[in-house]
């Protein structure tokens, strides 16, 4: 079985000493071996028949285990888990061929469960949640082929979770506004955008997001 739970903490080892030698900062090669190893872990169990449920519980695991052997703090290996069992839910609701909006809000709930489970406050976990649910609207549009609306779609589907946590609509505004900036950001840079224009993008998203749901 030990050879089994290995493979994931390879997949997150390698990752992080890649992003180690291309020079990236102490935190983000961490984050990426969390990546690697959520990933891992959930197209293993996914590839096994698992359910939905487990293969985020498996990715959460493996995430939150390589985050912290890479040197992440308890709580961001923490938050780093619900990020991975966001991903690993969004993934599956994806090839179920489910809605844009159920694959969000799924991504959301299995982040959600998945940072309660591994210690975080259930306001930490909401914010994972959110997270999750804006970067698997991103991920729906862009798979659609849609870039403009890639970050109306993160900002549109954090605010939804944000408000379905409790969030005053304010302070869901606000994460609205972060999620989509962070999407176009991303979005940016695979295009290969100076970082002038990433950061230009980023801002004009998140002013876009943050106006839609204050007017919404």
């Amino acid at each position: 079985a030990a050879g089994k739970d290995m493979t994931p903490a390879v997949a997150g080892k390698a990752a992080h000493s890649a992003a180690q030698a291309v020079g990236i900062t102490a935190s983000k090669p961490a984050e990426e071996a969390a990546k690697a190893a959520g990933q891992m872990a959930a197209d293993m169990a996914a590839a096994a028949g698992k359910s939905l449920a487990e293969v985020a519980t498996a990715a959460a695991d493996a995430a939150c285990k390589a985050g912290e052997a890479a040197g992440m703090q308890p709580s961001a290996a923490a938050q780093a888990g619900a990020a991975a069992a966001g991903k690993a839910a969004a993934d599956m609701a994806a090839a179920a061929s489910k809605s844009p909006a159920e694959i969000a809000a799924t991504a959301g709930e299995a982040a959600r469960k998945a940072g309660l489970a591994a210690g975080l406050t259930p306001q930490r976990a909401g914010e994972a949640a959110v997270a999750a649910a804006g970067r698997a609207a991103a991920g729906s549009a862009a798979a659609a082929n849609n870039s403009q609306d890639m970050a109306a779609a993160a900002g549109d589907a954090a605010f939804k979770a944000s408000t379905a946590t409790g969030m005053n609509p304010a302070k869901a505004a606000e994460v609205a506004a972060a999620a989509a900036g962070k999407a176009a950001a991303d979005e940016a840079f695979a295009a290969g955008g100076s970082p002038a224009e990433v950061a230009t993008a980023a801002s004009e998203a998140a002013k876009t997001a943050g106006l839609a749901a204050n007017m919404g």
